[in-house]
């Protein structure tokens, strides 16, 4: 997570995300660095698990905002293949209504960059 941490900063005093703007840059130059991130990022999205519960969803949507700014071509990988999403999961992440994986439609919504990550958020705090 400290690479995460290094290039999306939480705050402002800590530097900027503009880094992420130059991404065509970076794979014109390093190639294999940029297969090396997509990589970490894909490894850590598929052996996230749901423990230790209260670090889990912060981890699951760092990765998910660090992959789809590194890995645009693919969000399915992110949203619809990790074992987090597509195996049971705890009745904690579960939408009461319908069953549904709550953790897969905030990850729909933060990739749409509409409001639904946000209600998903809440109706799951609620």
């Amino acid at each position: 997570m400290k690479l995460y941490e290094a290039l999306i900063p939480s705050s402002h005093l800590f530097g900027s995300t503009f880094t992420i703007c130059m991404i065509n840059d970076v794979t014109t130059f390093f190639p294999k660095a940029m297969s090396t991130v997509l990589e970490w990022a894909r490894t850590m999205t598929f052996d996230l698990s749901f423990l230790p519960r209260y670090m889990f969803l912060t981890f699951a949507m760092q990765i998910a905002d660090f992959a789809f700014a590194f890995d645009e071509g693919h969000p399915e990988l992110y949203i619809d293949r990790p074992p987090f999403t597509i195996s049971p999961c705890p009745l904690l992440y579960s939408n009461g209504l319908n069953g549904n994986n709550v953790v897969q439609e905030m990850l729909k919504g933060l990739y749409l960059g509409g409001p639904s990550s946000l209600i998903m958020g809440i109706s799951f705090i609620q």
